[in-house]
């Protein structure tokens, strides 16, 4: 069996929607007491971000999931709450009557912030990785133990790589599904692809540790962002950006 369906079976199933894949923005906010702060992805360790309400019944029932796992690994993982939709008095009533200790913030924005992330409903949570890549989303409730074992997906599938790793090697260049989009290309040291070519994958480069293709205009279509080993072999996936799909390309060395 190809190793890309291999990756597809094993990849974050919920890995399908318009944000995975894509750079979280910083955003500023005001904490519960008022003062402004900037929440932006972690460099050293994962970062989950979590949009609630006091009100909603989801939220209280996953929140004591988040919360102890924050209390047990808050030297790994940075997490962040961001109350929607209501008054800082109900956020702040809600957790200090349950003794949530995840640092909080309000959504002053209006519709900004629910436009930007297309907030239909609470909770929703993010796992950002240490390169500001948002990894995976969830919206709608986290059964008990989910968050745990989707940040461990993240970290199993968060190698960097190096040129070394890339250059003078040959690819399998193809989807998520298996099917083949070219047999053998290479990543040329000049940031050319050789064995294939595109307007939407016309050069690549490798940025933060992670092999990025980019269409005729310069702009990023595809961050190889999931890296995993195979029988020694490097497979790398990531979302395609410059469309409206979820679909996923996949390299995969042979």
């Amino acid at each position: 069996m190809s190793l890309l369906f291999l990756l597809a079976a094993s990849t974050v199933a919920s890995a399908k929607s318009d944000f995975v894949g894509n750079e979280f923005e910083p955003l500023s906010l005001p904490r519960l007491d008022g003062t402004m702060a900037v929440i932006k992805p972690d460099q050293n360790k994962l970062t989950v971000i979590n949009f609630f309400a006091s009100w909603c019944a989801y939220c209280a029932v996953e929140m004591p999931d988040f919360n102890d796992y924050y209390l047990q690994h808050s030297d790994q993982v940075a997490m962040y709450l961001i109350d929607m939709w209501e008054k800082p008095e109900a956020a702040n009533d809600f957790l200090y009557k349950n003794d949530y200790q995840i640092p909080a913030f309000v959504d002053n924005t209006g519709r900004e912030l629910k436009n930007r992330f297309q907030i239909k409903g609470v909770p929703m949570t993010f796992i950002i990785d240490k390169k500001g890549i948002i990894r995976f989303q969830s919206n709608g409730m986290m059964p008990q133990g989910r968050l745990a074992a989707e940040i461990e997906k993240c970290r199993e599938q968060s190698m960097d790589v190096s040129i070394n790793d890339i250059i003078g090697k040959s690819w399998r260049f193809g989807w998520m599904d298996g099917s083949i989009i070219a047999n053998s290309i290479q990543l040329l040291p000049d940031g050319k692809i050789a064995g294939y070519y595109h307007p939407n994958e016309s050069k690549w480069a490798l940025v933060n540790g992670m092999v990025v293709f980019y269409n005729e205009n310069g702009v990023p279509s595809c961050r190889f962002y999931v890296v995993q080993k195979r029988n020694k072999n490097l497979v790398m996936s990531g979302k395609l950006l410059i469309a409206d799909s979820d679909d996923t390309q996949v390299l995969e060395e042979l």
